[in-house]
């Protein structure tokens, strides 16, 4: 109950005249910390997004806040729970732990024809099917892979802790971030062997936007996508060689239009819808 009372206070003081008060007397991060050791202590963190209730393991108070950070995230996750129809097959390029993955199964009550997670770090991927089975869901795939424009192995560069961190095919993304050799896929390929097309493509993959989209490109030439919600990450994508103004190109060249942008920090979430 104070757990809950303490999230609820934190959500609603988040960007508030008052919390700024709170933050720059200090009592806000006492607070925090308090909040954040109770719920870690408990080992498991709940909330409510769209109306829809989940519950994630936690061990850290990254996670935490990655958790709690859905509520700053309100509308790009609206916009991916209105896209979907029944029957649609739903990818999650870069699923972390799946918080995305797990409200848009639970808003559409198995109405879909498949939600594949994409989540190539060994440790989130793990934690990942344990918030699955915390939130009583079967039907959703975990692929522990990347997907990209070449099929093989390469190095993915993890920085901070699991579900609150983040990682990054790109050498030099961090320092100080490790190297896990994982599997890439080239999306068509992944496409044609599952018999599973995407309807809806929800992309969060730190600066390789381009990479996946390029390994979809037969997909997205068919017109078989109809909607993309992506993330846009500008300085990672410096270290691909690639831009946030290419990918808005070569999206275009294919047919699709940016129907919403929003800036997030040093990213922005972005929306293209297949134009025919």
């Amino acid at each position: 109950m104070i757990t809950k009372t303490l999230q609820n206070l934190r959500h609603s003081l988040r960007g508030s005249f008052f919390g700024k008060v709170l933050r720059s007397v200090g009592i806000a991060k006492v607070g925090l910390r308090y909040y954040e050791n109770r719920v870690v202590k408990q080992g498991t963190h709940s909330c409510n997004i769209l109306g829809v209730p989940m519950t994630f393991a936690v061990r850290s108070s990254t996670e935490i806040t990655r958790i709690d950070s859905l509520v700053g995230e309100q509308q790009f996750v609206e916009r991916i729970a209105n896209s979907l129809r029944s029957d649609d097959v739903f990818y999650d390029i870069g699923a972390n732990i799946g918080m995305i993955s797990i409200l848009v199964a639970k808003k559409m009550k198995g109405k879909l024809k498949r939600i594949c997670c994409f989540e190539p770090e060994p440790d989130n991927a793990q934690e990942l099917r344990e918030n699955l089975k915390l939130n009583g869901l079967s039907e959703i795939d975990v692929h522990q892979f990347a997907l990209g424009d070449k099929e093989g192995t390469c190095e993915l560069f993890v920085s901070g802790d699991v579900g609150g961190g983040s990682h990054s095919l790109a050498s030099g993304y961090k320092e100080g971030a490790r190297a896990v050799e994982i599997e890439i896929k080239r999306g068509d390929h992944f496409v044609e062997s599952s018999g599973f097309p995407p309807d809806v493509i929800k992309l969060d993959v730190e600066g390789a936007e381009l990479s996946v989209l390029r390994g979809l490109e037969q997909t997205l030439k068919a017109g078989r996508l109809r909607e993309l919600f992506v993330e846009v990450h500008p300085k990672g994508m410096e270290l691909f060689g690639d831009s946030a103004d290419e990918l808005t190109k070569w999206m275009e060249s294919h047919r699709y239009e940016c129907r919403w942008s929003e800036a997030r920090g040093n990213q922005f979430h972005q929306h293209y819808v297949f134009a025919g």
